[in-house]
């Protein structure tokens, strides 16, 4: 079943450099695709070629200057300003590059944020932080401050922050960009159980070919379209030799 779909999707921004000068770019051309409800789909291409913008328009943190995207078989450019808030609290998962974890509060409190703001039960936001902190690994580290924490351990932080209101896609906008090879995967492992033991659609933006081959499918842009969608049907290390080799071409 589809969870969303991209119909003809454009994005322009046009930008004042001088008086009665106007420059137009186009972040997103005409953009078509489907994703499937349980899907891992990873987003790949040059810096500016349009992939957080995609992200940020399928989140509901922009608008479209043309074309669809559709959520469950519901437009969301016909949604309302507190309908799309909605959408971003319940539907959606954010994890970015930079953790966006708030520094005075511990990473309990911070976990425990997107569902005191959707006015959850005490209860049931304490079973919650203590079921993903336990299950990602940083239980022992609830009452401390995220300074007080490696990167590795605030992106998982920031995972289970992602998945406290339960949403069904998860919008990971390069979130190993700023970690170590362990780190990294670590994370990307989080990801993946996400995916496959908690049944989260999973939308991966990563300039890392190792990170992307942890994908059922990969999606490269240039310049605002799509050059090459590449499915997974063999195994990591073969996936991740043949994204290598279409990258080089690229």
């Amino acid at each position: 079943m589809d969870l969303l779909q991209i119909c003809s999707l454009k994005k322009k921004y046009r930008k004042k450099i001088s008086k009665g000068t106007v420059v137009e770019t186009v972040a997103i051309d005409k953009m078509n695709f489907r994703i499937e409800s349980g899907s891992f789909i990873s987003i790949m291409g040059k810096s500016g070629c349009g992939k957080t913008t995609l992200l940020k328009l399928i989140g509901g943190l922009d608008t479209p200057t043309e074309g669809e995207i559709l959520y469950k078989g519901k437009l969301l450019t016909k949604l309302s300003h507190d309908q799309l808030a909605q959408y971003r609290r319940e539907q959606i998962g954010f994890v970015f590059q930079d953790y966006n974890l708030m520094d005075s509060l511990t990473i309990k409190e911070n976990i425990m944020l997107p569902m005191l703001l959707d006015h959850k039960k005490l209860k049931e936001i304490e079973e919650s932080v203590l079921y993903y902190a336990q299950r990602f690994g940083i239980r022992k580290h609830l009452n401390k401050y995220p300074g007080e924490l490696s990167g590795g351990e605030q992106q998982r932080a920031s995972i289970c922050r992602a998945l406290s209101n339960n949403p069904k896609l998860i919008l990971a906008d390069e979130p190993t960009g700023n970690l170590d090879s362990q780190s990294s995967k670590e994370v990307v492992r989080c990801l993946k159980e996400m995916n496959q033991e908690l049944r989260k659609t999973v939308i991966l933006v990563t300039h890392d070919p190792y990170i992307a081959s942890f994908a059922d499918e990969v999606i490269l842009l240039k310049d605002g379209l799509i050059e090459r969608c590449l499915v997974n049907h063999m195994e990591k290390d073969q996936f991740f030799k043949m994204l290598i080799e279409h990258l080089n071409a690229f």
